[in-house]
């Protein structure tokens, strides 16, 4: 097939490659051929002039006005339709409800899909979680499988700080006060605002897997670990790497992540979670080869994108 995305196909804010782009890749991997239209570029489509696409995939963007950054007079997804008549939204993160370029995109679009559950005709669930595919390509099986003493963190969180993610700072303030813990982020000067002791830059995309694999454990909070369905990728890329997640548990994440993932629901049976698994290499071992193993076999890019087109195909 023939497909248009519009979104960022470089880094993100956090100096990562974005979504866009893995899951761009991850279509060409299958046989399909993909046209990147850079949202920023809103007034030069002449390369497109001729062309007809199967559909398009659009990626949210705080950075669209409320009239969704006109294209020679057109609205972006007027324009889109000059080249395809199905237009598909894709939130791959969290998304705030009740901005108007937001509204606008569902309005506008023949199939929204987000990791949020929606009462809109139009919606259907697709979780962000996946992991790109380069993760763990060169990672030894020894150095995944090795959970004693010799690794280098007893535990390690690699995220932002954000202040609306208020459980995320007192599970992170808890675990550092008891245990090593060190944090890799983009938002150090924050986090050390915070109070934790180690605190250092992030650690992004090829260089993950031998991040992992000096951590015994890798802590795992979303933002907002009450939106049922909806959860980051960090799980599925430390799984990916081998690694073992103790994640905040959030409704229906079991279906995703199995008995590939520690779960835990407060702040103190985080702590014991951990003591439990520092002091049970074996058990912590079991639960990280569990998860490398749904990963590849459902948590990747491939898959998430075989998903989408699933639900394209029954759908529009």
């Amino acid at each position: 097939m023939n497909i248009l995305m519009i979104g960022n196909f470089g880094t993100s804010w956090d100096g990562s490659i974005c979504d866009e782009e893995h899951v761009a890749a991850a279509l060409e991997d299958l046989g399909h051929e993909v046209a990147r239209w850079q949202r920023e570029i809103t007034n030069n489509t002449g390369w497109m002039v001729g062309t007809k696409f199967d559909f398009a995939i659009i990626a949210q963007w705080d950075g669209y006005d409320k009239d969704l950054s006109r294209v020679n007079g057109d609205t972006i997804i007027e324009s889109i339709r000059q080249y395809t008549d199905k237009v598909i939204y894709w939130t791959f993160d969290y998304q705030a409800k009740g901005q108007e370029w937001h509204e606008k995109l569902i309005e506008g679009c023949d199939l929204y899909l987000s990791a949020q559950f929606e009462d809109n005709p139009k919606h259907r669930w697709l979780p962000q979680a996946f992991a790109p595919m380069f993760l763990d390509e060169d990672l030894p099986v020894k150095q995944r499988q090795e959970f004693g003493e010799d690794k280098e963190y007893d535990v390690i969180f690699t995220g932002t700080y954000i202040p609306q993610g208020m459980f995320r700072a007192e599970v992170l303030k808890a675990v550092d006060k008891k245990y090593n813990l060190s944090v890799f982020s983009v938002t150090q000067n924050e986090w050390r605002a915070q109070g934790l002791k180690n605190v250092y830059g992030p650690v992004l995309d090829y260089d993950l897997p031998k991040l992992i694999a000096k951590a015994k454990i890798n802590l795992s909070v979303d933002l907002f670990p009450g939106n049922m369905g909806c959860w980051s990728d960090r799980n599925a890329q430390i799984m990916a790497c081998g690694g073992l997640v103790l994640y905040k548990y959030a409704r229906l994440s079991e279906e995703e992540f199995g008995g590939g993932v520690a779960y835990f629901n407060t702040v103190d049976e985080c702590l014991e979670k951990i003591d439990y698994l520092l002091k049970n290499p074996e058990a912590a071992k079991d639960i990280a080869e569990a998860g490398y193993k749904i990963a590849h076999t459902r948590l990747m890019v491939i898959h998430r994108v075989e998903n989408l087109l699933t639900i394209i195909e029954n759908t529009l």
